[in-house]
């Protein structure tokens, strides 16, 4: 039973996928993960002022921006940053 519920949801998912990109007008879709300097006076104000900027990217493009570290890197150090979020 278990089995056939599995391919009958299978089936309607990959309908509902197809049905999506034809909306789309082909185009497909990505996952990009950013990277940029926030300039901040500390780790709690570079956190929020990055949750500011995945915030305006999901209200501007609508296209759930989310934030997935931060890390304090300070200027000339490229190796080992202090992770500060998650």
């Amino acid at each position: 039973m278990a089995k056939l519920f599995d391919t009958v949801r299978l089936h309607e998912i990959r309908e509902r996928k197809r049905k999506i990109n034809e909306e789309l007008g082909r185009e497909q879709r990505y996952t990009v993960t950013m990277e940029y300097y926030v300039y901040a006076k500390n780790d709690k104000e570079a956190v929020v002022l990055a949750r500011q900027e995945a915030g305006n990217q999901k209200e501007k493009l609508d296209n759930e921006a989310v934030i997935t570290s931060v890390h304090a890197t300070p200027f000339g150090f490229t190796s080992n940053p202090k992770q500060i979020y998650p």
